[in-house]
């Protein structure tokens, strides 16, 4: 017996809502991919730009930790029952967590700083020995670090315009991060070579600078919605201590992760010179149909799953779920597939240029093959993760990602010498096992149905993309398609684009959800005309 999809009316509203999501990442997507294009062009795969990206993954790692990992998932759910109540204290909640959240992470800023040579020895050891490339990283990881505090800003006030249903501007808001680099790279660069200084310090000013930028495009949403209060006073309620509580258990299992990041890096800047920037690039490559996909499904379901759930409509908030892994899937697994088929072509294309070669290209190719085989589990795990917090079990989530990441640690060491490639798979491995263990729990406590997750759609969706599958295999391997793009860009972007339409097309009317198409797209018409 097939499981219905939700009714057209709620699932219109988180697709059309995932679509608003997915313009703006889409546009912050494209702009971050120029900025590796940049950062390529510019520095190549070098010891430079293992310098800034090892000293850029400690305010990263954290803001996982601190912004859009462990608080964004605990926060929205009591900010959603908060309004559900329809409090007064609605703006001064939303203040009070964001005086609190500055000020803790302005006490991790303020000894980042001050511990940073004493980090960088940690987590790259290899580096110590090269005292040019020790100082620089030390200094980079010091003009970036600050930018910890702004994002977990940042996250509050996504955080907040999503649980009104307001998407657009947040999820734009990562796109004003890359337009900082990318105009620090161009306009920077000269400046600061004339006074003797590396040109590769304009990459970290442009992340702090780009911090700054996401929080003001956000005020505006925010005064427009009388989201900030009149009197400015910090009240530590129930609701303050319910988040922090979750963000310590959240933050726990996402410690674990930081080890997982911290180890993968030792094992990284150990094996090869460029291996760090290879599996970067590939994982910036990884991250697009992620950001421009995944996420904003995941985004949507937080807030809907959320509000149906608080309001004890359970059976709705599981049609809701069923729909958002429905669409997430038929998403990412032909992405999934294009992206390991084709690699080798669009790490070509996109990156080979200036100081990144053909030995470049090959080695970031492989990483990719190896991440993207994981890409539908993590868009799995976009959905799943958040989930466990509105049902209140996170303790499950800090259980299983710290199992996964051990497993994850022990793998990649004893298979480190086999190449750098085993990080990716690494990654995609723990991706996989964290899913299945996620599914294993909600099935076995009977907290959701089994068709939820292993239904006739799927097998539908199997069959389609084998067939996807087969076909970009075969056109890959007989035809010369670097020529065809290089000479012919523009027509090729639109037989591409045609044929994933109509493939798009083929699933939708073969899962019977054409319905929900046709919702969407007067929705669509209506908000245009």
């Amino acid at each position: 017996m097939k499981e219905p999809i939700l009714n057209n009316n709620t699932s219109s509203k988180i697709l059309f809502s995932s679509s608003k999501m997915s313009l703006a990442i889409f546009i912050s997507r494209i702009l971050g991919l120029i900025r590796e294009q940049l950062i390529a062009f510019t520095f190549g795969a070098s010891w430079l730009t293992d310098a800034f990206w090892v000293a850029y993954r400690i305010p990263n790692m954290l803001r996982d930790l601190l912004a859009e990992g462990a608080f964004s998932s605990a926060y929205i759910p009591v900010l959603t029952e908060l309004k559900q109540k329809k409090s007064d204290g609605f703006p001064v909640f939303i203040w009070s967590m964001m005086c609190v959240m500055s000020f803790i992470s302005l006490v991790v800023v303020v000894l980042l700083i001050i511990f940073t040579p004493q980090i960088l020895t940690l987590i790259s050891p290899s580096f110590f020995d090269n005292p040019e490339k020790f100082e620089l990283t030390v200094n980079l990881a010091r003009i970036m670090i600050p930018y910890l505090l702004l994002v977990s800003i940042a996250a509050l006030l996504t955080g907040t315009l999503n649980t009104i249903k307001i998407f657009f501007i947040p999820a734009l808001a990562p796109a004003c991060f890359n337009l900082s680099i990318i105009v620090s790279i161009f306009f920077l660069s000269d400046f600061v070579v004339t006074f003797g200084v590396n040109k590769v310090y304009v990459l970290a000013l442009g992340v702090t600078i780009g911090g700054i930028l996401q929080i003001l495009i956000q005020v505006p949403s925010l005064l427009k919605n009388n989201l900030i209060p009149n009197k400015k006073k910090v009240i530590i309620s129930g609701e303050i201590k319910k988040v922090m509580g979750r963000v310590g258990l959240g933050a726990l299992g996402m410690s674990a992760g930081q080890i997982n990041i911290i180890v993968s890096t030792i094992l990284a800047t150990g094996s090869m010179v460029g291996a760090i920037s290879w599996l970067t690039y590939s994982f910036r490559l990884f991250q697009l149909p992620v950001g421009i996909l995944s996420i904003p499904i995941a985004g949507s379901n937080l807030v809907y799953f959320s509000d149906a759930w608080k309001s004890k409509k359970q059976e709705k908030a599981i049609k809701i779920l069923r729909t958002s892994i429905t669409i997430s899937f038929m998403l990412m697994i032909p992405s999934s597939i294009l992206l390991f088929i084709f690699s080798d072509i669009i790490i070509s294309i996109v990156f080979e240029r200036g100081a990144f070669g053909v030995n470049d290209v090959l080695n970031t190719s492989l990483a990719l093959k190896c991440y993207v085989i994981g890409l539908p589990f993590y868009g799995m795990y976009k959905i799943l993760t958040p989930v466990f917090y509105s049902i209140d079990k996170t303790r499950v989530t800090v259980i299983i990602s710290t199992f996964v990441i051990l497993i994850n640690i022990i793998f990649c060491i004893f298979l480190i010498d086999y190449g750098f490639h085993v990080l990716a798979i690494g990654a995609t491995v723990s991706i996989l096992l964290n899913c299945a263990l996620q599914i294993y729990y909600l099935i076995i406590n009977n907290l959701f149905p089994i068709t939820l997750f292993f239904n006739f759609h799927f097998c539908k969706l199997i069959l389609l993309n084998m067939l996807l599958c087969f076909v970009s295999s075969w056109v890959n391997n007989s035809f010369n398609l670097i020529v065809f793009l290089e000479e012919m860009p523009f027509l090729s972007g639109v037989i591409f684009c045609t044929l994933m339409a109509l493939f798009y097309l083929i699933s939708i009317f073969s899962l019977g959800i054409e319905s929900l198409l046709f919702d969407f797209l007067s929705k669509v018409r209506k908000k245009l005309f």
